[in-house]
């Protein structure tokens, strides 16, 4: 709009007032667009259930619940603060002739606002402005971002909480439906549970350009049978069949769209008086299904072990 109302053409035919009001209202509706922007509060909703479950949803479904820090801040003190209550609570010696007080929360459900995205990835744009606004490279030791600076505070985010997903002292479950890539899988990649539907569409975008796998994913790749995890990082090709997430061991469950709010009812309802970990696999097993079909991509792993395993040999070589 700026452009336009600045153009040469409409300098020369309008007056020097119609340009300052056309300037005034676009002036008005930036402003107007800036004090509507949603607080991180409405983008990561957090609610703790009366049966003992944390209730987590990403909220931005314009933007297919992409992350930015603030969210990602949100949802690790969150972890943080529920898992330590939960490891003091059971550490905390119980009196005789009275019940141990349940701890407030006993679960973590994470999951997106709608079917269509679990999470989408991170904000990748706002760190790469943040890197050409306060470049480091040339002022600080290895190249590493100094503290404060945005990319050290989102890595540093995004690595806590995958630690803490993965010592999480309670159940932490993930409901995984639509895209699923990038940051998301450094939401739900290391918790207990990872619960997918037939909707489902899983990448590592970040591989596809040349990026390193963020958020851990390499810890799972190299556990991938063959070279299907080599396969994934070389090319951050998508998966979107059940049976190749639970094949590779990105999924932990299936459970079709037609059992998935019956699942979510029970799992919100908490796990009450029950040992948590015991109840959120007796309700997993009770809704997880076996997906239709073998997998495709172990239909086709010998052809990708030919195609990549040789370049698995480059380790032994230390290259």
């Amino acid at each position: 709009w700026m452009r336009c109302l600045l153009a040469q053409p409409y300098r020369r035919c309008c007056s020097a007032a119609a340009r300052a009001g056309q300037l005034q209202r676009v002036a008005c509706i930036a402003k107007a667009t800036m004090a509507a922007a949603p607080s991180v509060q409405e983008e990561v909703l957090i609610e703790r259930k009366a049966g003992g479950t944390l209730h987590v949803v990403m909220n931005r479904p314009k933007a297919l619940n992409a992350g930015h820090h603030g969210m990602v801040a949100a949802i690790l003190d969150a972890v943080t603060s529920t898992s330590a209550a939960a490891a003091a609570d059971a550490a905390a010696p119980v009196t005789s002739g009275s019940a141990q007080e349940q701890p407030s929360c006993r679960a973590i459900v994470i999951e997106g606002c709608n079917p269509r995205a679990f999470c989408s990835g991170g904000d990748v744009k706002a760190l790469r402005q943040a890197v050409l606004d306060g470049p480091y490279s040339s002022s600080t030791a290895a190249g590493l971002p100094p503290d404060r600076h945005l990319v050290e505070k989102v890595f540093r985010s995004e690595y806590r909480l995958v630690v803490e997903a993965a010592n999480c002292q309670v159940p932490y479950i993930s409901l995984i439906r639509g895209v699923w890539m990038g940051l998301g899988f450094g939401l739900a990649g290391f918790g207990s549970a990872r619960v997918v539907c037939e909707d489902v569409t899983f990448a590592m975008p970040e591989n596809a350009i040349g990026l390193w796998p963020d958020v851990g994913w390499a810890t799972k790749a190299v556990r991938m049978p063959g070279a299907l995890g080599l396969y994934l990082g070389l090319t951050g090709a998508r998966v979107t069949h059940p049976a190749d997430l639970l094949y590779l061991g990105l999924a932990t469950h299936y459970v079709p769209a037609d059992s998935w709010e019956a699942l979510r009812s029970e799992l919100l309802a908490g796990p009450a008086g029950s040992e948590p970990r015991a109840w959120a696999q007796r309700v997993l097993a009770r809704y997880a299904q076996e997906p239709d079909g073998p997998p495709p991509l172990q239909r086709v792993a010998h052809v990708l072990d030919r195609c990549f395993g040789p370049a698995a040999s480059y380790a032994a070589d230390g290259q």
